[in-house]
């Protein structure tokens, strides 16, 4: 993986720079490169470490999703969920009961004009989103596990 991407680097500089010199450069590296065992061995090494860290990293996830699953907590197990409530919460409270709060107190005369109030930010709407979005991504990710194991 490594070697190969760098016999791609290595090529690509020499078609930009297309000077014969620099092809040169370029051609002997590529060759020290691929004829080396002992540099080849350690490339090999170096992507193996690389892939050994980011299985570490996936179990260390794991370990964490299959620890909040089985915690006693409610609100430990619960929190992702959580999250989506607050925002529907909000939404419907700013587009449903105020609206309607507003219209009761006109109808009543407790207020002579209608009541402004102001839209979410943006950023609620990027938060929303996005939360969302995490929210169905783990669900998925945590469903198609079940299934496998």
């Amino acid at each position: 993986m490594i070697l190969d991407l760098l016999g791609k680097v290595l090529k690509t500089v020499v078609g930009v720079v297309g000077s014969d010199s620099v092809k040169q450069a370029a051609a002997t590296i590529e060759q020290a490169i691929s004829s080396s065992d002992t540099l080849q061995l350690e490339l090999r090494r170096l992507e193996i470490d690389e892939k050994r860290v980011l299985l570490e990293e996936t179990q260390s996830l794991h370990g964490l999703y299959k620890a909040e699953l089985q915690s006693e907590d409610k609100f430990v197990r619960r929190v992702r969920p959580a999250i989506v409530w607050v925002i529907l919460a909000v939404i419907v409270l700013n587009f449903g009961v105020l609206p309607v709060l507003n219209t009761v107190a006109v109808w009543c005369g407790w207020t002579p004009t209608a009541l402004v109030y102001p839209d979410l930010p943006d950023q609620f709407y990027y938060l929303a989103g996005v939360g969302i979005t995490v929210y169905t991504g783990a669900r998925s990710y945590d469903k198609k596990r079940r299934q496998k194991g």
